[in-house]
């Protein structure tokens, strides 16, 4: 995910983020905050806002770290 972050791709942040966690539902809760924390970082908040309802939509929590993320960025 950070690899797309850096190529500009961020579309592709949370399109893999949604195919990996649908292929492995457990790794949904590492992957939707590295989204949200990728997203934050290159300025694309309303993709990173769509990262956080899809974690809501999932069932998952938001921890710590993606909580710092959305507030940090």
């Amino acid at each position: 995910l950070p690899a797309y972050a850096r190529l500009g791709r961020y579309d592709e942040v949370l399109l893999a983020a949604r195919e990996l966690s649908a292929r492995d539902p457990a790794a949904a809760r590492d992957l939707y905050p590295l989204a949200v924390s990728c997203l934050g970082a290159a300025g694309e908040l309303a993709l990173m806002e769509d990262a956080v309802q899809e974690m809501a939509r999932a069932g998952l929590g938001v921890d710590s770290a993606t909580g710092n993320a959305l507030v940090r960025h």
